[in-house]
């Protein structure tokens, strides 16, 4: 859902400049348009692949979801389809090493834009930790750190918070610790991001997939990571001087700025349109 109202929300400021453009939304089949964008759904791509076969679509472009397409006959791959748009460079690496012969021009980086939801510049000392997939000894380790330099935290576990009590959350925060394993583009990052909120980001450099393969990258923990939005550490690290050296550079980093000017609604709509 977060692709889907990133693309809306500037399609329709698009239209109060540009009236001639049309796009809906899960339409009718009369009422489809030349090009299509399947954001998820086998069945759904299915369906358009019929049409486009048909002469009915003139362009598909697909965003899959990394963790379906797991073998070169997957349906991503149909030569019918146009584009396939994929949220960081290593899950446009992890598609190409599952069909090396797929052309490679035909799969678009473009990451989803977040909305601006920035409202103060509020201060604090207490740090955010996002609980998303890591080993509990990790955990563990991280917060008996914090307690025992005596700085307040927050706790919040993926799957079990809604939107509102994330940005409460980050209102409330200096900063965020962010534990998970790989992510494809990092929602939740660029969320805290536009906040101004920066993020000391634990990096495995793999992930380990359910069905026993793994894929190794150097950024598959955090694929949009710069100097400007925070800091790494690894489990061989020492995480508590990392932390320390985190919390004392917190001040000079610039999270914000990079967010809107890399993952605003425009810049991420706009690669669509150009290949468009």
């Amino acid at each position: 859902m977060s692709v889907y109202h990133s693309l809306i929300r500037w399609l329709e400021e698009l239209k109060k400049e540009w009236n001639d453009i049309i796009y809906n939304v899960n339409p009718v089949t009369k009422e489809i348009h030349d090009t299509v964008i399947v954001l998820i759904g086998k069945d759904t791509l299915q369906y358009a692949l019929d049409l486009k076969k048909q002469g009915k679509i003139k362009k598909i472009l697909a965003w899959p979801a990394i963790d379906v397409v797991i073998s070169s006959t997957h349906i991503i791959y149909d030569s019918w389809i146009d584009g396939i748009l994929m949220p960081s460079l290593w899950c446009k690496e992890y598609m190409l090493d599952l069909k090396k012969d797929y052309d490679e021009d035909k799969i678009i980086v473009r990451p989803a834009g977040v909305k601006d939801t920035w409202i103060s510049e509020k201060k604090s000392s207490q740090l955010l930790i996002y609980k998303k997939k890591c080993p509990e000894e990790l955990y563990n380790i991280i917060c008996n750190i914090l307690d025992s330099l005596q700085i307040s935290y927050s706790v919040i576990v993926y799957g079990l918070f809604n939107f509102n009590e994330y940005q409460n959350l980050l209102n409330d925060s200096m900063a965020m610790i962010y534990l998970q394993e790989s992510e494809s583009q990092w929602i939740a990052l660029q969320e805290a991001r536009v906040k101004d909120i920066p993020t000391l980001v634990w990096d495995r450099w793999y992930r380990t997939y359910n069905w026993e393969k793994r894929r190794s990258a150097s950024n598959i923990s955090c694929p949009w990571l710069t100097s400007t939005c925070g800091m790494t550490f690894t489990e061989n690290a020492n995480i508590r001087e990392k932390i320390l050296n985190f919390i004392q550079l917190v001040d000079s980093f610039s999270p914000r700025s990079f967010c809107i000017s890399n993952y605003s609604d425009i810049v991420s709509t706009k690669i669509i349109l150009q290949y468009i």
